[in-house]
């Protein structure tokens, strides 16, 4: 129990890591998300990018950002044209980084993901996560995920409910009453998650969850 308490404390999840989360871009590999962390101040600083790595880094974003004002000027949004601009300033920034730079982020994604990361495919195989592992995990994530998505729609019907009134500061200070209200059902939902953690380092085996926090890296 010990082993495993320890194997908790070592994830990090969305909800831990000052606030950073990764993109919700399922057609990227998990490394290929990470990308999307680097604009944090305190990511750059936790991968020691050199000025030069940032300059890169800054004008591949600036790079992107144009093309995807060409696509909206155009009319041209959809998921295929966000896929391919995706991938390619992944491609990019993550070639312009030297190795430790790109294993470092790899770990921070890793963090950020917490064990959700433990669905990728590419995790996966190097846990040597099984078949009925996988299944037990996938479980777990899915009752957490419902529960986020019940939270997330009931603030939204809160909030919607929220009669419009003047001036404006009046409407905002009564929206951020409604969201002050849905705090103990929030940290309720926190609660749960970490429980669910644990349910997930339980489903593996001692040697997984070794593996599984080396593979984590210093904490950031």
């Amino acid at each position: 129990m010990r082993k495993l308490a320890l194997a908790a404390a070592a994830i990090l999840t969305p909800f831990t890591v000052f606030g950073q989360m990764l993109p919700d871009k399922s057609y990227l590999t998990l490394d290929e998300q990470s990308v999307w962390t680097l604009p944090s101040h305190r990511i750059e600083l936790a991968l020691n990018l050199s000025s030069a790595e940032k300059q890169r880094i800054s004008h591949a974003f600036s790079e992107y950002g144009k093309r995807e004002q060409v696509l909206l000027n155009k009319g041209a949004v959809n998921e295929d044209a966000y896929a391919k601009l995706d991938h390619a300033l992944a491609s990019k920034v993550l070639d312009s980084l030297p190795s430790p730079r790109r294993a470092r982020l790899h770990e921070i994604a890793l963090q950020l993901k917490g064990v959700s990361a433990l669905e990728d495919r590419s995790v996966a195989n190097e846990l040597g996560i099984s078949a009925a592992e996988a299944t037990k995990i996938k479980s777990i994530l899915d009752a957490r995920e419902k529960r986020q998505a019940d939270f997330d729609e009931a603030l939204a019907n809160k909030l919607v409910a929220v009669p419009h009134v003047s001036p404006p500061s009046a409407y905002e200070k009564r929206k951020q009453e409604v969201v002050k209200s849905m705090a103990p059902q929030l940290k309720r939902l926190q609660r749960q998650s970490r429980a669910d953690e644990w349910k997930v380092l339980a489903v593996l085996s001692e040697a997984q969850r070794q593996r599984w926090t080396a593979m984590l890296g210093a904490r950031i």
